[in-house]
C-alpha cells in the first residue's frame, strides 16, 4: 500500500492495531483494533487523534528489544499494561509520518512461559535420570565406561533444555553455549581438567531448537572422542 507521497505503509499483520504517527509525534489516526486496544487498557477513552503515544503509556513499563534496520523499524518494544503485553513496532515512513503497530501478545507470553516450564521440569528429570545412573555406576564398576557415556548423553540432552528455560528467545539456542557447556561437563566426567582445550567461535551462531537435542548428541560424541584420544596419547 503506497501513501499519497509514494511512501509504502508496512503490511500489518493479522490481529495488529495501526497507529498513524505525524510530527510532533501526536496521534493522527488510530484503526478500530488500535483504538479499541488503547481505549481498553490504557483507559483513555475515546480521544485519541491529537495525543501522543508516550502520554498514554508514560506510566506502564516498557522493554526495549532493538532494531531492524531491514524493515526500516526504528525500534520494538514490548509494553506491559495490567498483566497484559502489547508489541509495539515503530516504523518511520518519512521524514514528518510514522506508524506504530500494536499487537496483544499476551496469550503469547503465556505460551512461552508454560513452555519455559516444560522445558525446566524436562531438565530436572533428565539430570534426576543422570543421577541414578551415577548410583547404579558405583554398584556396578565393570560398566563404568558405559554408565559415563550414558550420563554425558543424558547431561548434554538437558542442557539444551536448561538453555530454553532460561532463554528469552525459545526457537534458537546459541552454538557457543552448547560448545561450552558440553565441552566443561565432559572435561570433568574425564578427569581431564589439567588439559586446556581452546576452541574458536568469534561469531554467535544460533541453531534452531527442533535441531538442538540432535546437535547436543553429536557434539557430545565428536567432543568425548577428542578427549579420549588426548588422554589416552
Amino acid at each position: 500500500v503506497k501513501i499519497k507521497d509514494g511512501t509504502r505503509f508496512p503490511q500489518v499483520a493479522f490481529g495488529e492495531g495501526a497507529v498513524i504517527i505525524k510530527a510532533p509525534d501526536t496521534i493522527f489516526f488510530a484503526n478500530p483494533l488500535a483504538f479499541n486496544l488503547i481505549a481498553e487498557l490504557a483507559e483513555h477513552g475515546s480521544q485519541l487523534v491529537g495525543q501522543t503515544l508516550d502520554d498514554l503509556f508514560a506510566s506502564f513499563p516498557r522493554k526495549y528489544k532493538g532494531k531492524d534496520q531491514g524493515l526500516s523499524i526504528d525500534a520494538i518494544e514490548e509494553i506491559s499494561l495490567r498483566q497484559r503485553t502489547i508489541g509495539a513496532r515503530h516504523v518511520r515512513l518519512s521524514g514528518e509520518m510514522s506508524v506504530v503497530l500494536l499487537k496483544d501478545n499476551s496469550e503469547i507470553k503465556v505460551k512461552e512461559t508454560l513452555l519455559k516450564e516444560i522445558h525446566h521440569r524436562v531438565k530436572n528429570n533428565l539430570q534426576t535420570i543422570a543421577s541414578l545412573l551415577r548410583m547404579q555406576k558405583r554398584r556396578n564398576p565393570e560398566l563404568t565406561d558405559a554408565f559415563d557415556e550414558a550420563i554425558n548423553r543424558t547431561n548434554s540432552i538437558a542442557l539444551v533444555h536448561e538453555y530454553l528455560s532460561r532463554s528469552h528467545d525459545i526457537e534458537n539456542i546459541d552454538f557457543g553455549f552448547l560448545v561450552q557447556k558440553i565441552l566443561k561437563g565432559l572435561v570433568s566426567s574425564f578427569g581431564a581438567e589439567k588439559i586446556t582445550v581452546n576452541y574458536d567461535c568469534p561469531h554467535k551462531v544460533f541453531v534452531v531448537s527442533e535441531d538442538a537435542t540432535n546437535l547436543a548428541l553429536v557434539l557430545n560424541e565428536i567432543l568425548s572422542n577428542t578427549l579420549e584420544h588426548t588422554i589416552d596419547k
